[in-house]
């Protein structure tokens, strides 16, 4: 098969022939039934498999993954012998943006990562890792925690057009996040989200980001993800961006009239502080030290205690925000925060960072690093 490629001695016709012929003549059940799932792989090197390009029908192509998925069944989890398929079928379902069966596949695999077809985007573990990974995050975002999108029946008159126009309304949470690295590295971390994100150049080699739900097309912003959004999204987010890379994220949130501060750092969540609008609320002074010595440690501040008066402040959470930025020596939020929905959007030089596919977002950032794998070197032929 791969000697009949495109790429190599053949045309597509003439791999997908084969892989199928060789497909149907194998016996029920037989691994080599996912043969044309390989030819999916290779055809999709040239063409975006995902969004039905090229001379090959996508009815075809669906076809093979549908039945991959039919012959995936007929295996027991972390099947040895299903291992090879598997993995060309879990890269063709992410490729077709089905990302919920892709997540099961790749549970059905188990530990059993295979070179190919993850060694054609870069390092192949790291690659199955990094996909699996991502699918995983994608799968959780689209979960809603108290189900409920707007029911069919719902849209159609008056009413239901008010009904459909509340369930993609902007979330009634705002957040910004500063985060300490440049535009271009923020935005290329941010691409795995599949997030429409706002970026906006901030002193000192700093990027501000802000979730821009209002720039989706419209079917992208009801039922599951316009209940995502509702729950605080960019915190989230900002634990997906994040992990893995060395810079901190300080992600400002308003919620009503409290304010709060979520610090992360390579995934995972170091600090968080309030400031409620009940005085009675206000932190002991052993709280507030705490978390003060935790911030001002992810930013360099030898000395917590002005930070720590800050986060023990009673009096505008607005103010105090402001304040605990200029304690750590971070550039103020824009004065649009806590007053409109995306306070970024009027601020100059700002760039909106467009949603994609998970595939496209993992295939634009592994470009970006200007491997051999990622620019078009074809690996040597067995």
């Amino acid at each position: 098969m791969q000697y009949l490629a495109q790429k190599w001695y053949g045309s597509h016709a003439e791999m997908f022939g084969f892989a199928e012929s060789a497909a149907a003549a194998a016996p029920e059940g037989s691994p080599l039934r996912g043969l044309p799932l390989h030819a999916v792989t290779e055809y999709a090197l040239e063409h975006e498999a995902g969004i039905g390009q090229g001379p090959v029908a996508w009815s075809r192509i669906e076809g093979h993954v549908e039945a991959g998925l039919e012959l995936s069944a007929a295996y027991e989890p972390g099947d040895r012998r299903a291992a090879g398929f598997r993995n060309h079928l879990a890269l063709a379902l992410i490729r077709s943006e089905r990302e919920a069966e892709a997540l099961e596949v790749f549970r059905l695999i188990g530990t059993d990562a295979r070179t190919f077809p993850w060694a054609y985007l870069g390092d192949s573990r790291e690659i199955f890792l990094l996909m699996r990974q991502g699918v995983r995050v994608r799968v959780a975002r689209r979960t809603p925690y108290f189900g409920g999108s707007v029911p069919a029946s719902a849209v159609g008159g008056p009413s239901g057009a008010a009904a459909a126009a509340e369930a993609v309304a902007p979330p009634a949470a705002m957040a910004v996040a500063l985060v300490r690295a440049p535009l271009r590295d923020v935005r290329e971390a941010i691409l795995l989200t599949g997030t429409t994100m706002r970026l906006v150049p901030a002193p000192h080699g700093g990027t501000f980001v802000e979730i821009a739900p209002s720039a989706d097309p419209p079917g992208r912003r009801k039922g599951m993800r316009g209940t995502l959004l509702g729950e605080g999204g960019l915190p989230r987010l900002a634990g997906t961006f994040s992990r893995g890379e060395k810079w901190p994220v300080l992600v400002a949130v308003k919620e009503g009239a409290d304010y709060t501060l979520h610090l992360y750092r390579d995934g995972r969540l170091v600090a968080t502080h309030a400031w409620w609008a009940d005085p009675a609320e206000m932190p002991t002074q052993e709280e507030a030290a705490e978390r003060a010595t935790m911030l001002a440690a992810a930013y360099g501040m030898a000395d917590h205690r002005p930070l720590t008066a800050v986060l023990r402040g009673t009096g505008d959470p607005r103010q105090h925000v402001d304040e605990a930025f200029a304690a750590l020596g971070l550039p103020v939020i824009p004065a649009g925060f806590g007053h409109r929905s995306e306070p970024l959007a009027e601020v100059p030089g700002a760039q909106l960072v467009e949603r994609r596919s998970f595939f496209r977002a993992i295939k634009e950032s592994l470009s970006s690093e200007g491997d051999g794998a990622s620019s078009g070197e074809l690996p040597p032929l067995s």
